[in-house]
């Protein structure tokens, strides 16, 4: 009875000792799951915290960055700061500037463009069409052929006539110097001319031709115009608008030269074989001149001689050596020489 009595409080105590430790255990598994679970519940609630970060700033739209903002952008101290008031309104003021501007442009854009549309579809219009060609200045000169000459007919349209080609085929004309052609936008077309001015009549197959004083034959006539000195030795084509010989412009250079006086004292102007000129006076005698250089040194030496040199007997003054002329006089016996006795002349 007695050993069975002192086993039993043995086994209590070891069974305790097992069941200490196995309830030790069993807390440390138990703070182990807590552990755990606690854990993977703040990772579930940070992801979640995450996700929906993620779709607030996904469903937020963002606002596009213009150049102007990123231009104004502020330091991250002062971002949240409110701008001050007067840069609010210079900012608005600028931007307000700008869309005037823009507003003008677009609009001057359009002006434009619907001019030039107008001016297209005006052109095509029979309004700018030729309705009358004037002819001005015309004397001598046919205005039909004027007009036919520029090819410029009623319907052209005025914006495509080529003034000046036209105008260069008036001037072919023979009495034509110049031409001036203008259009109008009412429909005119108006052509001035200035004509030449005839001053010499030379022979020709037909008869005599005026010519002007750059030798420019002009039109045919039957007698020598009371006017105008004769001029013998050449012969032209006779075909108006072609030019003359020119040792007919020669001699037109002295008719031209001469003085109103002297003319009156000649007859004629003569051109040589050789080209050379000579005047024929009323008082009998010729002048020599040779070419048409030095005209105002020969011209004064004749007019003296003239006035202060004794003319009986003359026979000719050669004047192609204008610092030394030579009176030649003729003889009873025919000849011709520079001689003192005038008693020995005829």
């Amino acid at each position: 009875m007695t050993s069975t009595t002192r086993s039993r409080p043995q086994r209590s105590a070891a069974a305790k000792e097992a069941a200490a430790k196995r309830a030790a255990a069993k807390k440390t598994a138990t703070n182990k799951t807590a552990a755990k679970k606690s854990v993977a519940k703040k990772a579930a609630t940070k992801n979640a915290a995450t996700k929906k970060a993620a779709t607030s700033k996904a469903a937020t739209p963002k606002k596009a960055a213009t150049p102007k903002k990123v231009a104004r952008k502020k330091p991250a101290a002062a971002a949240n700061e409110r701008a001050h008031p007067k840069l609010e309104a210079r900012r608005d003021e600028v931007e307000r500037g700008e869309n005037r501007r823009r507003l003008r442009t677009i609009g001057a854009l359009i002006v434009i463009t619907m001019v030039a549309i107008g001016a297209l579809a005006a052109l095509d219009s029979s309004l700018l069409d030729v309705d009358r060609v004037v002819v001005n200045g015309a004397v001598r000169t046919n205005p039909v052929e004027v007009i036919e000459v520029t090819g410029i007919v009623e319907g052209d349209p005025l914006a495509e006539l080529d003034l000046a080609t036209a105008g260069r085929w008036v001037e072919t004309l023979p009495w034509v110097e110049s031409a001036t052609l203008e259009r109008r936008w009412n429909g005119d077309v108006r052509i001035t001319i200035i004509e030449r001015q005839p001053v010499a009549a030379i022979p020709a197959p037909a008869g005599l031709v005026l010519i002007d004083q750059g030798g420019r034959q002009l039109e045919l006539v039957d007698a020598q115009p009371g006017e105008m000195l004769p001029i013998a030795g050449i012969i032209a084509t006779g075909v108006p608008g072609e030019p003359a010989p020119p040792a007919a412009r020669a001699a037109v250079n002295v008719l031209q030269a001469m003085t109103p006086e002297l003319a009156a004292q000649t007859t004629q102007i003569d051109i040589g074989a050789d080209g050379i000129l000579s005047l024929e006076l009323a008082q009998g005698g010729t002048v020599i001149f040779g070419d048409d250089s030095s005209l105002d040194d020969k011209l004064l030496g004749l007019e003296t001689m003239l006035v202060r040199a004794d003319l009986r007997c003359l026979s000719t003054i050669d004047l192609r050596v204008p610092s030394a002329p030579a009176l030649m006089r003729a003889r009873l016996d025919g000849t011709v020489a520079v001689i003192d006795d005038l008693s020995t002349c005829t």
